[in-house]
C-alpha cells in the first residue's frame, strides 16, 4: 500500500508521466496569470528573456547609450539619425542588417516611407522595426549592435577535436520514473529515505509532493584515485509547459549523502533548465482553477500569488513543509539564475528570495533581485542569530518560518546604504573572515597566502615582461574559480579560443604527475603527466573534455583589435545570462589602438575607468592583463613599470607582477608590500 501511495503522490507531481488532453484540461493558469507571449518565450530559449518587472529603463540612460552608439554605426546624412518622441526614439534607417528580419529588407530600409521605422522604447529599451517586423529588447539590441556572443568550452570543442559538436542524450524518462519507488524497494533507497526523514527533518508527504527518489552513481575520489559507488537523492527539474498542458522533467539532479560534495545533473551538457518544485505549480494550477469564482482581489497578497525561491533543494522542501507556501529550489544555487526559467516565474507577484546567510547567499539574493524586478521581490535576512544558515537549519531547529516570510523586508537600492544594512557582513568579518577572503586560488598556495582569494567588486592587473607567463597564470586562476563553481568569462584578444582551451586542458590534466585520470564510462586508464595531450589517445582526450565541459567557463569571441563598448556589452549580456562572476580580459594594449601616444594614454585610462565602473557596478572581479613599459629586461619590474598613466594602478585593487627570477640580476627574495595589495608580485 506504501508504495501505491508513492506511486500515486509522485505522479500527481511528476505530470510528465501522464498526458492531459481536450478543454477539460484548458489551463486557467496560463489564460488569466500568465501573459508571456510566444516571443518571450522565444527569447528564453536564446538566453534573453527580461522579466517584466525588470524592463524599466532610464530614459537618459538609453538615450545616451543610443546616441553613441547609432554616432558610430549609422553613415552620415543630411537627416538626423533620430528623432525624440516622449516615449520613444526613431531611428533614421536599421542599424546594421543583423537587425532586419527579412535578408532582403534592410537594402529597402529608406525606400518610400521606410525612413525613422525603427522605434526604441525609452523607458525599457525594447525596440521594433515596423518595416520589417524585427523586435526584441535591450540586451538583444546591444548583442546586434555589438556583435558579439559568448560560447562555452563544449561549443569551442569542435576546433579542438575537428569534429562535430557532442549531441547529449535526452532525459531517460524510463529511468526517472524508478526513482521514487526505488525510496522503497531497494536498501540504498531506505537508506535515502532515512537520510532525509532524520537528517534533513523532512516528512513523507513533503517528500513524496517533491517527487524525490534514490539511485547510485559511481563518484571519483582523488584521494584515492578511484570510483566509489553512493546512495544519491534525485530531484527532478520539472518545468510547467502551457502549451502542451503537461509538465515535462528536463533533468534531474542527483546529491550523494554520504560526500557533501558529489553532485551531478543528468542528462549532463545540456541547456534545459527548470526548477525543482515545478510540479506543485500544477497543483497550485488546480486549487485556482476551482477557486476562480472567489474575489479576485486578494490574490495579489495571497500565498497562491507567491513563491518563495531557495538556494538548495532541502531548503525548498523545508520551506513547503514549515509554511505551507510553493517553494522552488534554484537549478545553480546563488551562482546563477538561468534566463530559461524566467518565465515561469512571471505567473507570481510575489517573490521570496530565501538564500543562505552568508556572504554568497546575500550577493546572490540582491543580483536575482534586479533581474526579477525589485519591487516584487522580498529577502529573507537574519535567522543567523538563531544558528539557522538556511531554511532547512531553521526548520530542524524548530524556528518560526512563517514569521521570517512575514519579516522579509524589499531589496535596497544599489546606490542606497544604512549601517543597519551593513551589520550582519561586519559582524561576520570579524567573527569569521575567512569568509570574506573570497574563492581560494587552491593550487597556488603562495599567491594565497598574499591574496587570500579573488572578491567580487575587484579590479586586479597582471602585468610581466614577455613569456614570464600572464596568460598561463590567469589561465590557472580561472581554473581555479570554476572547479569551485564560480562562473568566469574570458575575453582573449590575442590567444585564440582553441589555443587557451588546449591550453587549460594540460594545466588542469598534466599538472600532477603523482596521480591518474580514470575515465568510467571508457574505462581507460592513464597518467595525467604526458608530454601533449595529442599522445593521450582519442578515448582519454573524450573523456578529458567531457569533465571539462562541465566547468561554467564562457568565452567572448573577439579576436584582435577590439571596441571596448562591444566588450562591455558583451560582459554585461554574460553577467546577465550566466551570471558570470568573474572576467579575465587578455589584454588591454587591444582595446587602445590609436597611433598617437597622448591619444593611447587618454584611451587607455577610458578603458580602465569601464572596466573599474564594471565591476563596482556589477559586484564582480575584473582581472586584466596589461603589458609593462620597454625597459631593460634585465631590470626587475616594479609598480611602476605598467604602462600607462598611472591610473591603471590607482584604480586597481590588486596588482600581480611577474619578473623572471632566473636572470641572474633578479634573483632577490620577493618583495610583498602593503600598500593594499598592489605590491604583490
Amino acid at each position: 500500500s506504501l508504495v501505491v501511495t508513492l506511486s500515486l503522490s509522485v505522479g500527481r507531481a511528476m505530470r510528465s508521466m501522464r498526458r492531459f488532453r481536450g478543454s477539460s484540461r484548458q489551463r486557467l493558469f496560463a489564460r488569466r496569470w500568465v501573459t508571456t507571449s510566444e516571443e518571450e518565450m522565444q527569447e528564453a530559449s536564446v538566453g534573453t528573456f527580461v522579466p517584466r518587472a525588470a524592463r524599466r529603463r532610464d530614459p537618459e540612460a538609453v538615450k545616451r547609450y543610443l546616441s553613441a552608439k547609432l554616432e558610430a554605426m549609422l553613415p552620415p546624412s543630411s537627416s538626423p539619425r533620430f528623432r525624440m518622441s516622449e516615449q520613444t526614439i526613431r531611428v533614421r534607417e536599421c542599424p546594421s542588417p543583423s537587425f532586419c528580419k527579412r535578408t532582403d529588407s534592410y537594402e529597402n530600409r529608406l525606400r518610400g516611407d521606410n525612413s525613422y521605422t525603427f522605434h526604441v522604447f525609452k523607458d525599457t529599451g525594447s525596440y521594433h522595426c515596423f518595416r520589417c517586423g524585427a523586435k526584441g529588447n535591450l540586451l538583444k539590441f546591444k548583442q546586434l549592435a555589438g556583435n558579439f556572443t559568448t560560447v562555452s568550452a563544449a561549443e569551442v570543442r569542435p576546433e579542438i577535436q575537428s569534429k562535430a559538436p557532442v549531441r547529449r542524450a535526452p532525459t531517460n524518462m524510463a529511468e526517472v520514473s524508478k526513482f521514487p519507488l526505488d525510496l522503497l524497494r531497494t536498501s540504498y533507497g531506505r537508506r535515502v529515505l532515512a537520510y532525509l526523514e532524520t537528517e534533513r527533518g523532512l516528512s513523507w508527504e513533503t517528500i513524496a509532493r517533491y517527487g524525490c527518489g534514490a539511485c547510485e552513481r559511481k563518484f571519483y575520489h582523488q584521494d584515492t584515485a578511484t570510483w566509489i559507488t553512493e546512495p544519491c537523492v534525485t530531484f527532478p527539474w520539472i518545468h510547467v509547459d502551457d502549451d502542451r498542458h503537461d509538465d515535462v522533467v528536463k533533468r534531474v539532479k542527483l546529491r550523494s549523502i554520504v560526500t557533501k560534495r558529489n553532485m551531478r545533473i543528468e542528462p549532463k551538457g545540456s541547456d534545459d533548465w527548470a526548477f525543482f518544485g515545478g510540479g506543485l505549480i500544477s497543483l497550485l494550477d488546480d486549487k485556482k482553477k476551482n477557486t476562480h469564482h472567489a474575489d479576485s482581489s486578494s490574490d495579489s497578497d495571497s500565498s497562491e500569488s507567491s513563491v518563495v525561491l531557495t538556494e538548495g533543494e532541502y531548503d525548498a522542501m523545508a520551506v513547503f513543509q514549515g509554511t505551507g507556501m510553493l517553494a522552488l529550489s534554484l537549478p545553480n544555487g546563488a551562482a546563477s539564475l538561468p534566463p530559461a526559467t524566467l518565465p515561469l516565474l512571471e505567473r507570481f507577484s510575489r517573490i521570496y528570495l530565501w538564500l543562505d546567510d552568508d556572504a554568497a547567499g546575500h550577493a546572490g539574493a540582491d543580483r536575482f533581485a534586479r533581474k526579477l524586478g525589485p519591487s516584487r521581490c522580498r529577502v529573507v535576512r537574519g535567522l543567523s542569530s538563531g544558528g539557522a544558515k538556511d531554511a532547512n537549519d531553521a526548520l530542524r531547529k524548530g524556528l518560526d518560518m512563517r514569521e521570517a516570510l512575514a519579516t522579509a523586508l524589499p531589496p535596497t537600492h544599489a546606490k542606497l546604504k544604512t549601517a543597519s544594512d551593513y551589520r550582519g557582513e561586519v559582524v561576520e568579518e570579524l567573527l569569521n573572515p575567512d569568509a570574506f577572503a573570497g574563492v581560494p586560488l587552491t593550487s597556488l598556495p603562495t599567491l594565497r597566502k598574499h591574496l587570500k582569494g579573488i572578491r567580487p567588486g575587484e579590479f586586479t592587473l597582471l602585468t610581466g615582461g614577455t613569456g614570464t607567463g600572464k596568460t598561463t597564470l590567469a589561465s590557472q586562476i580561472s581554473l581555479d574559480l570554476v572547479e569551485q563553481r564560480a562562473p568566469a568569462l574570458w575575453g582573449s584578444f590575442e590567444v585564440k579560443n582553441a589555443k587557451l582551451i588546449i591550453k587549460m586542458l594540460r594545466q588542469k590534466f598534466q599538472r600532477n604527475p603523482k596521480k591518474r585520470f580514470l575515465a568510467a564510462n571508457n574505462n581507460v586508464t592513464a597518467q595525467l603527466w604526458a608530454p601533449l595531450l595529442e599522445d593521450a589517445g582519442r578515448p582519454l582526450l573524450d573523456a578529458m573534455l567531457d569533465t571539462f565541459d562541465t566547468l561554467p567557463l564562457h568565452f567572448m569571441t573577439f579576436h584582435g583589435a577590439s571596441d571596448v563598448d562591444a566588450v562591455v556589452d558583451a560582459m554585461e549580456f554574460a553577467r546577465y545570462v550566466h551570471d558570470v562572476d568573474v572576467y579575465f580580459l587578455d589584454n588591454l594594449q587591444f582595446m587602445t589602438q590609436v597611433t598617437n601616444d597622448l591619444q593611447r594614454l587618454a584611451q587607455q585610462d577610458m578603458v580602465v575607468s569601464k572596466f573599474r565602473q564594471f565591476a563596482t557596478d556589477h559586484d564582480a572581479h575584473v582581472f586584466m592583463v596589461v603589458h609593462p613599459r620597454k625597459e631593460n629586461p634585465d631590470t626587475r619590474l616594479t609598480i611602476q613599470s605598467v604602462y600607462g598613466s598611472g591610473k591603471a594602478t590607482q584604480e586597481a585593487d590588486n596588482v600581480l607582477i611577474l619578473n623572471n627570477l632566473h636572470r641572474p640580476e633578479q634573483q632577490q627574495q620577493p618583495h610583498y608590500g602593503q600598500q593594499g595589495q598592489k605590491n604583490n608580485q
